[in-house]
């Protein structure tokens, strides 16, 4: 072993907090305990959050602490080292449907030909599968999605505008 292998940290991490599996419900996000290490060095240590139901829940920090990697392992994206997260009460697997992820703007092409609608229809390939066109009952659905938000007057918008 050299010297720079002797001195470089390694992760130790225990199983960690679970979270009770009859989490509340209502509560769309709950984080315990949550490690996430890349090559054996953590990046997220023993992280724990709640987003409430019915609030805006911000993660601050500054670039490279870690905010990204925390919502990318609770959502299962990256691997956890330790920890559990919670989504609606259920795993991120039963809450599949329920919850996404949208990348930072830098990992976003805003200059894609593409209508916030067409965004919002792409949305249910997880259902519909690849390949097969959207019915107007999907377009009605990201529709009615958008008006939930307060968006369906920009439904015909490129996503960069």
């Amino acid at each position: 072993m050299s010297v720079l292998e002797a001195a470089a940290p390694r992760l130790v991490a225990t199983a960690g907090r679970r979270l009770d599996r009859t989490a509340d419900p209502a509560m769309p996000m709950a984080v315990q305990g949550l490690t996430v290490a890349y090559d054996g060095k953590p990046v997220v240590f023993a992280a724990d959050m709640q987003a409430p139901a019915a609030s805006m829940t911000a993660i601050i920090g500054p670039n490279g602490a870690g905010k990204s990697t925390l919502l990318k392992g609770a959502l299962g994206i990256v691997p956890v080292v330790a920890g559990d997260a919670r989504f609606f009460g259920q795993t991120v697997r039963q809450a599949r449907g329920a919850v996404a992820y949208m990348p930072q703007r830098a990992s976003v092409d805003w200059g894609f030909p593409a209508s916030a609608r067409d965004v919002v229809t792409m949305g249910l390939y997880r259902r519909r599968g690849p390949f097969r066109p959207f019915t107007k009952r999907d377009r009605t659905r990201a529709m009615e999605a958008l008006a939930r938000v307060g968006m369906d007057g920009l439904a015909d918008r490129q996503i960069g505008q």
